[in-house]
């Protein structure tokens, strides 16, 4: 479907609209609400909250299921099958929470493209983690009925599915070695394979966010195998050129996902936005952050994931969801109309409807 000239709001690749929702409970649920607080909310309150995400300008976002205690809660390479079960009831009540203040939830592309046209907000469901499909590569086809979009599949801690890039940030990468112990020779694991290729078959976009490079170039060899090759994105990131952090890409990373038609959505976290050592805050470092892409892609490769309420402390201009539009007012500021649309919507829906979806 052609959209033709209409101007549209943000299309946010990457957002913890759940993170908040009681899918936790007892003394578990008392750790994550402590670490909320002290590491990823504004003064106690969400950024996401579902007063401020009414009050936000946007036209959807990526909303990103994941459940912490599935992660660092149980023993680093066991299968968790309860985790399934914890992001499908997340899934249903960030869908409650949705419908209380009007946003759709759009479970294909198709409805994405009606929101679009009609001006309704929207969210789409994404996950954080290979380790929530619960060991076993069958609960990918319900994630896909679940119309989830794409699929991340490393995070913080291995879970024997592919080797994590240190994420933590202020955290040494040789401590980060001690504390999550991974094989140098590995990227993907055979569970991981499997994941990855039961993904692709059910039109479940791969991120390569929070992969090690090693992990990284073998997700791009599977998407190259297919033919036609599929996309593979990179939902919430910077340039390793720019702030050398293992998390962020490599230039060769940022050529592969050209090669295949993705898109890079930079991360609104002014930390893995600039050299160690510097504490500029502003949008400043996500403009500087989408001209290097564009420099070593184009401008057709770009987009927006802001991370917001993933235990990040972003950008002073948009503290909270209710300010996102400033990210947009931006951005229209500093490129022309036309870049500035591929930037804020039109680049994401592209690879969403060449990947969501597609059974492969």
């Amino acid at each position: 479907m052609e959209l033709g000239g209409l101007s549209m709001h943000l299309l946010d690749l990457h957002a913890h609209f759940p993170i908040h929702t009681p899918f936790i409970f007892g003394w578990k649920r008392f750790l994550l609400d402590r670490a909320n607080t002290l590491f990823n909310y504004e003064d106690g309150v969400p950024r996401m909250r579902a007063d401020r995400v009414a009050a936000g300008v946007f036209s959807g976002f990526a909303s990103v299921l994941y459940d912490p205690e599935d992660e660092f809660l149980v023993r680093r390479t066991d299968p968790r099958p309860q985790a399934f079960g914890h992001l499908m009831t997340q899934a249903t009540l960030a869908e409650t929470e949705a419908a209380s203040i009007d946003l759709c939830v759009a479970r294909d592309v198709a409805t994405v493209e009606k929101c679009l046209q009609n001006g309704d907000r929207f969210l789409i469901h994404c996950i954080e983690g290979g380790f929530g499909c619960g060991g076993d590569a069958g609960n990918i086809p319900k994630f896909a009925t679940l119309g989830v979009a794409y699929l991340i599949l490393a995070h913080f801690i291995y879970r024997n599915i592919a080797t994590c890039a240190n994420s933590v940030p202020h955290l040494p990468n040789a401590l980060f070695r001690v504390l999550n112990p991974q094989k140098a020779s590995e990227g993907l694991t055979g569970p991981g394979r499997t994941l990855a290729r039961e993904a692709i078959a059910n039109g479940i976009i791969l991120d390569v966010t929070h992969c090690t490079d090693r992990a990284q170039r073998e997700i791009f060899e599977l998407a190259h195998a297919f033919q036609p090759s599929v996309p593979v994105i990179s939902s919430h990131s910077g340039a390793r050129h720019i702030a050398n952090y293992e998390v962020n890409l490599s230039d060769d990373a940022i050529q592969h996902i050209r090669d295949l038609n993705g898109v890079i959505g930079v991360i609104v976290y002014p930390y893995w936005l600039q050299p160690c050592g510097q504490n500029a805050d502003g949008l400043d470092l996500v403009v500087d952050t989408i001209n290097y892409f564009v420099c070593k892609a184009s401008i057709d490769h770009v987009a927006i994931g802001t991370d917001m309420d993933g235990f990040i402390q972003p950008v002073r201009e948009c503290p909270n969801y209710s300010a996102v539009g400033m990210i947009e007012e931006c951005i229209r500021a500093r490129f022309s109309k036309t870049d500035a649309e591929k930037i804020l919507w039109r680049n994401a829906l592209r690879v969403l409807q060449a990947g969501w979806g597609v059974r492969r």
